[in-house]
């Protein structure tokens, strides 16, 4: 049972608890009974109209998911601006659809990487070396949260690109060996680049949260050979791929 559905129980066994408690008042005729519940149920009623919102997320909170069936990819040019010049190199990004699966907006939503593992060495799985949490960009906005997402609609979020390996390096991403690295599309960049992964799989967590909802935690399983192509046919999903795992429930 959800938890929206066990503060919705407990909203109904309220509601009857005070019923009861008024049916029992006029069968005992005791008015003082009847005044005192009465003015408790009046006092409920008139601050569910003032907190509507808020008692609507108590009893109906946004829930967010991941789309597990969109990820799709965009080709852009980055660009980064310097004194004199502007520099520029094509990319290759990928992006899903966050949904709010429940009947209240979601406020303040936020998605960040809670964690990495490389899932294709020799020795077995081993966790990349980056500092987490770390806020992903929500797409078209380049910002790490959305005010509102309505119910029952999404919005899309950037988890990462390659770049142009030879061009990354003016942009700020440098290549490995010559292929692109996938950078994961954080909001606030480290200067140790650890949020570039070098060409592999890995198993990526992403927490999704709001000001009105409890976090809930999906992974994905990136596949990126690091080879580059400008056309995105021959790229996608060829040589990058994001499949979603599931809801982390550890």
């Amino acid at each position: 049972m959800r938890p929206s559905e066990h503060r919705f129980l407990g909203a109904v066994a309220l509601v009857l608890l005070v019923s009861i408690v008024f049916q029992i008042g006029l069968v005992l005729r005791k008015p003082e009974w009847l005044t005192a519940f009465g003015t408790i149920l009046l006092a409920v009623i008139a601050g569910a109209a003032v907190a509507r919102e808020q008692v609507r997320d108590f009893l109906f909170p946004p829930i967010l998911e991941a789309d597990p069936e969109l990820f799709e990819h965009r080709t852009h040019i980055m660009r980064r601006y310097g004194v004199d010049f502007v520099y520029s190199a094509g990319a290759h990004y990928i992006v899903c659809r966050i949904w709010n699966r429940g009947r209240s907006a979601a406020r303040n939503a936020e998605a960040a990487i809670v964690s990495v593992t490389r899932t294709d060495l020799p020795e077995g799985r081993r966790p990349h070396k980056i500092m987490t949490p770390f806020n992903l960009n929500w797409a078209y906005h380049g910002v790490p949260t959305m005010t509102r997402i309505p119910a029952g609609t999404a919005r899309v979020l950037t988890l990462g690109h390659i770049t142009e390996p030879a061009k990354g390096g003016e942009v700020g991403e440098s290549p490995v060996d010559g292929r692109s690295r996938f950078w994961l599309e954080v909001f606030a960049k480290p200067f140790s680049l650890e949020h570039g992964l070098d060409p592999g799989e890995y198993e990526i967590g992403i927490q999704l949260s709001a000001d009105n909802c409890s976090p809930t935690t999906v992974k994905f399983q990136l596949r990126s050979s690091g080879r580059w192509n400008a056309d995105p046919e021959k790229v996608w999903p060829g040589e990058l791929e994001v499949k979603y795992i599931g809801i982390d429930r550890t």
